[in-house]
């Protein structure tokens, strides 16, 4: 997206300096605004993903020679614009980090979990773990270990997922996953009231062809949203900078 502001001829000629000036004053300032104003709609709509996309508008947000640009690449391009319904294994057994096995490829990928939002019974299972492990600690005379494993094995359940197909239409599909995505769950203390809950997946050939479709994503579309409000703002912002430098 550019935004560009358009001076009356007439003015322009009367003023050129000044208002080469003032456009190149407003648009500097109108950067951190757009930015903000795109982290703010990212932070109420994405999420976990809402980092992603605001470390994508660090450089995505210039201004030069009157022209203030916004262009969106990569990850924060996708949660912008949106992206079609895909089989993500294909992809990630495709990456440079997939190893050979003797099966075929396989890739080893990180989950982080936040405990606030796992089922009453996961976070039940991870205090008993914890306090267990503080307990024989102290019977030891030592440091709780760190990380630690506070869950084992759990078994696998089924999952019904929609998924989309190209015309818009849905289909509910049952996904068979071999092991809970609880299971041999690691956790890492961070500070003193802080810690971090990871597992890893493994992914390779034999995994259930479905289990690592994605439904797709709309978008956000942040930048059509902050369009109108933006223009006011540096049409404001211009006139008053012009009645400061007469």
């Amino acid at each position: 997206m550019k935004v560009r502001l358009s001076i009356h001829s007439r003015l322009k000629a009367k003023l050129v300096g000044k208002v080469r000036d003032a456009t190149n004053a407003v648009m500097e300032s109108a950067v951190s605004h757009a930015i903000d104003a795109l982290s703010n709609i990212a932070d109420s709509e994405l999420h976990g993903t809402a980092q992603a996309y605001k470390d994508g508008l660090r450089n995505a947000v210039t201004a030069k020679n009157g022209t203030l640009k916004i262009e969106l690449t990569g990850v924060a391009k996708d949660l912008e614009v949106g992206y079609p319904a895909r089989d993500m294994k294909k992809e990630l057994l495709a990456s440079p980090s997939a190893k050979q096995g003797k099966n075929g490829k396989y890739i080893d990928i990180p989950f982080k979990h936040k405990m606030s939002e796992a089922p009453t019974e996961i976070k039940a299972k991870a205090q008993a773990a914890i306090r267990a492990e503080n307990s024989r600690a102290k019977l030891e005379n030592r440091d709780p270990r760190n990380p630690m494993r506070v869950i084992g094995n759990l078994p696998g359940k089924k999952n019904v997922q929609q998924r989309f197909n190209a015309r818009g239409g849905t289909k509910q599909v049952e996904v068979q996953h071999k092991t809970s995505v609880f299971s041999n769950m690691i956790r890492t203390k961070l500070g003193s009231n802080q810690a971090s809950y990871n597992t890893i997946r493994r992914i390779s050939a034999n995994s259930d062809p479905q289990s690592w479709h994605h439904p797709g994503f709309k978008g956000i579309h942040a930048l059509k949203r902050i369009e109108k409000d933006l223009r006011q703002m540096l049409r404001k912002e211009l006139k008053r900078e012009l009645q400061r430098n007469k």
